[in-house]
């Protein structure tokens, strides 16, 4: 059980499995959807994605095996700058040792296991959703505040409120958002913060009684953010109602899909998009014509 909770600490990356053991974070890389080759990672080393002398990444390697995704993560995660021995560390804390408050949390019902995002890819979400759930945990979404930091000509403001446009402003805090999700008639203490909302999606989706809340909790933020889309790129307001409705819609089809439980893996997110694709059948009233076909356009991620 603490194995399931520990990851390596990067060394000289002699003593690390790429695929095999945990060093992203506490879930192997084999069970994650976003790695692109499989086969030309099998029995590599995280010393082998280094670049001589070990202080850098070599981003031509990375680039080889990963999806974007995967090598933004990688890319965050700090190098010594110098060899020395990898370490085994408890994944919440970094820290080789463990204490008797991380046990007792662990073996707590409903403790929270550190931002490990394996769950994310398991329990049945169309792979855009996935993908963007997985952004979320990781606080990747290109928002305005992010977009300008990188150069580009935005504002950094919420168009809406006037504030630094965070991820936990855009999904939880802008007064729009919180607009939507007061119709969605999901419990408020969900959506206050990030952190809250991953951990209560989280333990949802390991609930057959409770996955639909999960799949349902997912769509609303990322209809929320195609939403947030339309209205920062294409100067275009779509209605509070439209879009719970459209979560609503979304979270209906993704549940009676077939197989239910079926996680995903990777060629469903860089393969054959037609393997498991988010169906696009809408029910489309005159009302609403104009703007289902403007979020289809909209940028997504």
């Amino acid at each position: 059980m603490v194995l399931a909770h520990s990851r390596w600490l990067i060394g000289d990356g002699r003593s690390i499995d790429v695929l095999a053991d945990p060093w992203v974070d506490a879930v192997p890389l084999r069970l994650w959807p976003t790695t692109l080759c499989a086969e030309a990672g099998e029995g590599l080393r995280v010393s082998d994605l280094l670049r001589p002398g070990g202080a850098e990444w070599d981003s031509d390697r990375l680039g080889q095996l990963f999806g974007e995704h995967l090598v933004e993560r990688v890319w965050s995660i700090p190098l010594p700058g110098s060899e020395g021995p990898d370490v085994r560390v408890w994944s919440t804390t970094s820290r080789a040792s463990i204490g008797v408050g991380d046990v007792t949390r662990l073996i707590q019902p409903g403790s929270q296991s550190g931002l490990d995002c394996g769950w994310v890819w398991r329990f049945g979400l169309h792979q855009r959703v996935a993908l963007f759930l997985w952004k979320v945990a990781w606080a990747r979404l290109p928002t305005c505040s992010e977009l300008c930091r990188r150069g580009m000509g935005l504002s950094p403001l919420c168009p809406d409120c006037g504030v630094d446009e965070s991820v936990d402003h855009v999904l939880f805090h802008c007064a729009w958002a919180r607009g939507v999700w007061r119709l969605t008639g999901i419990p408020e203490d969900t959506w206050r913060s990030r952190e809250f909302y991953l951990e209560e999606v989280r333990l949802w989706a390991g609930s057959t009684q409770m996955r639909g809340l999960a799949i349902r909790a997912s769509c609303t933020a990322y209809q929320i953010w195609l939403a947030r889309n339309a209205r920062v790129f294409c100067q275009h307001r779509l209605s509070l109602r439209f879009v719970m409705e459209r979560a609503y819609a979304q979270a209906t089809e993704i549940i009676q899909a077939e197989p239910a439980h079926r996680p995903l893996i990777a060629r469903d997110i860089w393969g054959s998009h037609s393997a498991s694709a988010a169906p696009h059948r809408i029910v489309q009233t005159a009302v609403y014509e104009d703007e289902i076909k403007l979020l289809m356009d909209t940028i997504v991620l």
